[in-house]
């Protein structure tokens, strides 16, 4: 896992169509719940969040198996020994799913679970059926479809195709709403440039490397060949000037312009990306704005529109703001 490229075969696909089935389960100590409807919404939602942030080149596509399925150790069992816990529920979903044709397994354990645990778990061990290797997984909580916990399946996923977490215990700084694997996700965020392209594998062009002096019109999304973010690469080290505003899974920013951070790509890197705020916090103007909900840049009064990063030698300009909500931006060396 990181925020560079992973090895081929070690993640979900990340374009294309990544096929997932969604498992009703419960273990001996917990009765099933009575309804075996799917969350079909959630689904649906995922989906499109999917499609939106990739640009439409990952097709989230979540099969469901109408019935709960037993397994035959209680739930503190399962928790302790995961890979019992996918086994045995593989084996019970083994007659109504061909998993030669899937990806992803997800694991909804009845309301009633004394014991669950969320995590996403890849390439640890595998159960191998209908000639498939099933590796890529996320056990999720007791009830999750019936409550449809969409952030959640989110961020879970985003882990299984190779993004990591980006928040650090006990860095408040770290806990912001900026991408999906932030650890604010009361709200369904759109991405980090970095992580869009992970998803997207965007053609050469479409996001620009380098500092020089022209002038570049960067904009909330891409389009035909608009650039949304300027990337200085330097080894496993990225710094990004991107803009974010309140348009799509962003409208209730509490605050626009252009975003500068850091992206360490080096693997396993906890905190792989640093944002560097245009100013502190203050008081926020709506409760459900997190850590560094004041970190863009802006071109208004009294806004911070010059940004200077000596460790890097770069200078980044936010020259105007043009009609179309795009910004004209300069990064020059220093």
């Amino acid at each position: 896992m990181t925020e560079g490229e992973s090895l081929p075969g070690t993640v979900a696909p990340s374009t294309g169509t990544l096929r997932a089935v969604l498992l009703l389960v419960h273990a001996a100590d917990a009765a099933p719940d009575e309804s075996v409807a799917a969350p079909e919404s959630l689904i649906d939602d995922a989906s499109a969040w999917f499609r939106a942030v990739s640009y439409r080149r990952l097709d989230f596509r979540v099969e469901t198996v109408p019935r709960w399925l037993s397994l035959p150790a209680r739930s503190t069992e399962y928790e302790a020994d995961a890979a019992r816990y996918l086994a045995d529920a593989v084996a019970a979903a083994d007659p109504y799913v061909d998993f030669s044709k899937v990806d992803v397994v997800y694991l909804a354990p009845a309301s009633r679970t004394p014991s669950t645990s969320t995590s996403a778990i890849l390439n640890g061990f595998g159960v191998r059926a209908d000639g498939r290797e099933i590796r890529l997984w996320v056990p999720l909580a007791a009830g999750f479809a019936g409550t449809g916990d969409a952030p959640t399946l989110l961020h879970e996923t985003g882990h299984l195709l190779g993004l990591l977490d980006l928040y650090l215990a006990g860095s408040p700084n770290t806990f912001h709403r900026w991408g999906p694997d932030g650890r604010a996700m009361a709200v369904r965020a759109s991405c980090l440039a970095p992580l869009e392209a992970r998803l997207d594998r965007p053609r050469p062009g479409r996001l620009r490397d380098g500092a020089d002096e022209a002038p570049r019109d960067a904009h909330a999304h891409r389009a035909r060949r608009r650039t949304k973010a300027l990337f200085v690469r330097r080894g496993n080290r990225v710094l990004a000037a991107e803009v974010r505003a309140r348009a799509g899974y962003d409208r209730t920013l509490c605050e626009t312009g252009v975003v500068v951070y850091e992206v360490d790509q080096t693997p396993f890197k906890r905190a792989p990306i640093r944002i560097h705020p245009a100013r502190p916090d203050g008081k926020a103007p709506a409760r459900d704005c997190s850590g560094m909900w004041n970190a863009p840049f802006e071109l208004g009064r009294g806004e911070v529109r010059v940004f200077r990063l000596p460790s890097w030698g770069l200078r980044l300009e936010l020259l105007a703001r043009l009609r179309d909500g795009s910004y004209r931006v300069r990064l020059t060396s220093s």
